[in-house]
């Protein structure tokens, strides 16, 4: 897929939904320790206009979804929608403990990285709401070099960014495998700094899409079988 010159790989996922339930509850406290990296970006634009999105035909906006949130004063990581509208940016916080972290916030406020990696234990430790996510990503493989804090050596593109209290109200049509239904939702403004990359590769998760149903499955089957324990 295509979009704004991007090449947008949405096909991530090469094993079924049980394959990746039971990784994830195969995952241990072994608390690895990581590695600090450093990396050279060979690409370095200010604002919005180089960020990689997909255009939203039915509600006519384009966004990303697979793109991940994470701040210092935040010990996770959480996946969620950017839209850009007129060439300003607004975020819908999907992970209530982002959320809750920028309204008790003192500044009007919080300033984060949202980046994008192949790594699919971002995408699941991001999407699938689990708790202690940190040790999720250093437990899930051996990869565990980073560039800043949780932010992974193997990324596609960093933006720098600052996630506002004010709000804003837009009226979509929303999918989770089923039909489409018009709700209102609540975007974040964000501001964006700057993005930095080495070539126009990046996830997309398509909202509705197969990809955005399969997240759904998988979490509908883990978490039937946390509440079992």
């Amino acid at each position: 897929m295509n979009s704004n010159q991007w090449n947008i790989v949405y096909n991530i996922f090469d094993h079924d939904v049980k394959y990746y339930v039971n990784k994830i509850k195969s995952i241990k406290n072994i608390n690895k320790k990581p590695e600090m990296a450093r990396i050279h970006f060979r690409h370095n634009y200010n604002g919005v206009k180089k960020i990689p999105v997909i255009h939203d035909d039915h509600n006519s906006v384009d966004y990303i979804s697979s793109a991940l949130v994470t701040s210092r004063g935040l010990n996770g990581i959480s996946m969620h929608r950017i839209e850009i509208r007129h060439n300003m940016a607004y975020i819908f916080i999907a992970d209530k403990k982002l959320s809750n972290f920028l309204y008790s916030s003192g500044n009007n406020y919080i300033d984060v990285n949202i980046f994008n990696t192949f790594s699919i234990k971002y995408i699941l430790a991001a999407a699938l709401h689990i708790e202690d996510k940190l040790n999720f990503v250093l437990n899930y493989d051996d990869d565990n070099r980073f560039i800043d804090f949780l932010v992974p050596k193997n990324i596609n593109f960093l933006i720098k960014a600052r996630i506002y209290k004010e709000t804003k109200i837009f009226m979509e049509d929303i999918s989770f495998g089923d039909e489409p239904v018009a709700t209102q939702m609540k975007y974040n403004k964000i501001k964006i700094f700057n993005i930095k990359y080495n070539s126009r590769r990046c996830l997309g998760i398509v909202q509705g899409g197969d990809i955005h149903k399969f997240l759904f499955d998988i979490s509908g089957l883990y978490n039937n079988y946390r509440y079992k324990l």
